[in-house]
């Protein structure tokens, strides 16, 4: 695995966020044309393990330091390049999260508005951002509702129909509630479908093709999102295992749909896990792709 990081930044935002207990916040500051935006109550999120799944973000961040470091820094300088030279005055960040893949300081010195989209918005986030005039916090269901439709379908006391699951798990073309002139999708785009199928699957037994198929199509509206020359996306596309030799024993594929080829485009691996937390069986490594539509 690649050890070649910027420890100084690394250092900086990490101490940044130093001994604050995890917390999240469905409370940001908004405005009324995005007051209607599908979120999934705190419930609903922590039953279906999403809550937990951010918690364990940023404490896997905080375990593996420098090994976080080049992904994080070139997913930061994409994004940078990218917005440089897009002409936009109003942002929109898809998958905000914990900001530590975002250029915040850029963001913040060059553009009129900047709204950031995700589930949870923590609550450290919100204390040492909110008060920037140009930034805006909103809490919002990127797959435009289909978590709280799985959580219902997979609510009552036996196994849905898998007919009507599949019928029902139908994804509307989302739309932001706000225009924006330029959106960033910041590693979403694998983490749209996974929870959310994985929750079913516990309840009703679907075939791999039929997983796939709802995973593929959740992925391509939000692909719809993405419009040439205002858009750009950096995803995970696969998963690597690897052995204690750093030799590769498997993958796996994340990306379901298939990507557009976009005005450029770069590839780095991401050292996701050095300590197999995530796998006891092997380590684990993300091959990413930055695509500029």
């Amino acid at each position: 695995m690649q050890n070649s990081f910027k420890n100084s930044t690394f250092a900086a935002t990490r101490s940044s966020f130093k001994s604050m207990k995890i917390q999240f916040n469905t409370s940001s500051r908004t405005s009324s044309d995005v007051d209607r935006i599908t979120h999934p109550s705190q419930k609903i999120l922590h039953r279906m393990g999403i809550i937990n799944d951010q918690d364990d973000i940023y404490r896997r961040y905080e375990r593996e330091g420098e090994h976080w470091e080049l992904h994080l820094s070139n997913t930061r300088q994409f994004i940078t390049e990218c917005l440089e030279i897009s002409g936009a005055n109003y942002v929109a960040i898809l998958g905000s999260g914990w900001l530590l893949d975002i250029p915040v300081d850029f963001l913040s010195k060059h553009f009129e508005r900047v709204d950031f989209y995700d589930l949870r918005h923590p609550k450290q986030v919100l204390k040492k951002y909110t008060s920037r005039s140009n930034f805006c916090f909103i809490p919002a269901d990127l797959t435009g509702g289909l978590i709280k439709k799985a959580y219902q379908l997979c609510s009552g006391w036996r196994e849905p129909d898998k007919n009507m699951v599949m019928n029902e798990l139908q994804l509307p073309d989302f739309k932001l509630p706000r225009p924006v002139d330029y959106i960033v999708s910041v590693n979403l785009l694998y983490q749209l479908d996974i929870l959310l199928i994985d929750y079913v699957c516990r309840f009703c037994k679907l075939h791999d093709k039929e997983t796939k198929h709802l995973r593929k199509q959740i992925q391509e509206v939000h692909l719809k999102l993405l419009k040439p020359g205002a858009s750009c996306l950096i995803t995970n596309y696969e998963e690597v295992h690897l052995d204690k030799d750093n030799t590769i024993i498997g993958k796996l594929p994340l990306v379901h749909c298939t990507l557009p080829a976009g005005k450029y485009r770069k590839t780095w691996t991401w050292n996701f896990d050095t300590q197999k937390t995530y796998s006891p069986d092997h380590y684990t490594a993300m091959n990413v792709v930055a695509i500029k539509f």
